[in-house]
């Protein structure tokens, strides 16, 4: 969230200096301001502005004013709540959902003031039913539902509550209520050649210089370094992490749009976070990212160390295979980073692995997802913890990150994995098929920067 209030700082003093007839922050010489956003999109018209008399710059600047405010309150009431409960004497889990146990082990939902009963209440007025049905899975493929129900009998035998209860919504929203947007959950391409360079360039100064600090902030739980003085770095890239998400925009568009469908499906920008500078030893424990904001993501690994050992990242796919996928420098992993479990829980081996991080999320997101669903989808019995059943490992949650620690790695299925180790091409997208696909920008109507279409790029 931090990173997104700070995005939009960035961006509504781009706008500001749009509205005023500044040209200083144009990127293309021609001597007009660049529009922060894709007008032809329809996501920023105006036209819902009640001081502009809709449309123009200055109805850009009141909705990402608005859409500031929104994420300031949203950060600060989740911020109080916290602390209330702290104070109060009670304990939450800051992850999926904030949990406040009673002595009695009854969950409250805090944040959304939900407690069990209306839970319960709100589970059984969708007439919902456990376990679910076949058709209940998405999507509905014999693979996915195999490794879901798999999950879900693990979920069940987790002991701690607040564990547990993790579990579940991890699981629900992946296996039962998220939608997917493409075939496979992935896929592999290549980022433009220009923004790579600078990337490179960038790194190998913050590389050079003695001022690089470790990266701050960073879940805890999910990133598992043996020795602590190896921990993450973080090399800021500021103007650059923009352009990354101005110029992978339509690359992901292109990729959840791959059927040409009528109504083509509009991404918005949340951030662009890096350069993450992984380690030696360093582990990236399975996890899902954030369901409101990290819906379609990208990995674009920027450069590693000559002497190192290729690092995969692991992601599920929607028939149930476990994939390993090499990135050399450029590639770029598109990825539906809510829904498939993904990380790479294969120890690094080397001196630095860089990436950067960018993520969007569908423009009628807000509208056609309520992260409360997978609350009312768990169901009544959920902290009922079963006995442990021969042949099923076990599984930890450990906030929103999951191991199984009995297994080599941390992940069972590890022995049995598609292994990818195949170059991204620009323009063109390879899955879980192995068919290289263009991703056909014009043919689908999706707005290119420029330099792209004067050729230099493709």
């Amino acid at each position: 969230a931090a990173e997104a209030s700070k995005w939009l700082n960035l961006s509504l003093t781009r706008s500001a200096s749009t509205d005023s007839g500044s040209s200083r922050n144009n990127n293309d010489g021609d001597g007009a301001a660049d529009p922060l956003f894709f007008d032809a999109f329809g996501d920023f018209d105006g036209s819902s502005s009640p001081s502009n008399g809709g449309g123009g710059n200055n109805g850009m600047s009141w909705i990402l004013r608005s859409r500031t405010s929104q994420v300031r309150g949203a950060e600060a009431a989740y911020d109080a709540n916290l602390a209330r409960n702290w104070r109060r004497g009670k304990w939450g889990v800051r992850g999926f959902a904030l949990l406040i146990l009673t002595p009695q082990l009854t969950p409250f939902y805090a944040s959304g003031g939900l407690i069990e009963h209306e839970r319960v209440a709100e589970y059984h007025k969708r007439n919902h039913r456990w376990p679910p049905m076949d058709h209940e899975y998405v999507p509905n493929t014999e693979g996915w539902r195999r490794i879901m129900k798999r999950r879900l009998e693990q979920v069940r035998r987790i002991e701690d509550p607040a564990d547990m209860y993790n579990g579940w919504v991890a699981t629900v929203h992946t296996g039962l209520i998220a939608r997917n947007f493409t075939e496979y959950g992935w896929a592999l391409t290549r980022a433009p050649q220009g923004l790579v360079d600078e990337l490179v360039s960038t790194l190998h100064r913050g590389l050079a210089s003695p001022f690089l600090a470790e990266e701050e902030g960073i879940g805890s739980t999910c990133i598992d370094v043996p020795d602590p003085s190896n921990r993450p770095l973080l090399h800021p890239i500021e103007s650059l992490e923009r352009r990354a998400l101005l110029e992978l925009l339509p690359i992901a568009e292109a990729w959840i749009n791959h059927d040409q469908r009528e109504r083509r499906m509009h991404l918005i920008g949340n951030n662009a976070y890096g350069l993450r500078i992984y380690r030696n030893g360093s582990r990236l424990n399975m996890h899902v990212d954030q369901s409101g904001t990290h819906v379609v993501s990208a990995i674009l690994h920027v450069d590693h160390d000559e002497g190192s050992k290729p690092w995969p990242i692991v992601i599920e796919d929607y028939y149930g295979n476990l994939n390993e996928v090499v990135l050399e420098k450029g590639d770029v992993l598109l990825y539906e980073s809510s829904k498939c479990f993904h990380g790479r829980p294969r120890r690094f081996e080397g001196k630095w692995y860089t990436s950067l991080f960018i993520h969007f999320y569908p423009s009628d997101w807000t509208r056609t997802y309520d992260n409360l669903e997978v609350h009312y989808r768990i169901p009544p019995m959920w902290n009922t913890v079963l006995p442990p059943k021969p042949g099923l490992e076990r599984l930890v949650m450990e906030e929103t990150s999951a191991l199984e620690p009995d297994c080599e790695d941390t992940w069972c299925t590890l022995n049995d994995t598609i292994k990818w180790d195949v170059r991204g091409e620009f323009g063109r997208v390879l899955s879980g098929d192995g068919d290289m696909r263009d991703l056909d920008f014009e043919g689908k109507g999706i707005w290119t920067p420029r330099h792209w279409r004067a050729g230099d790029e493709l």
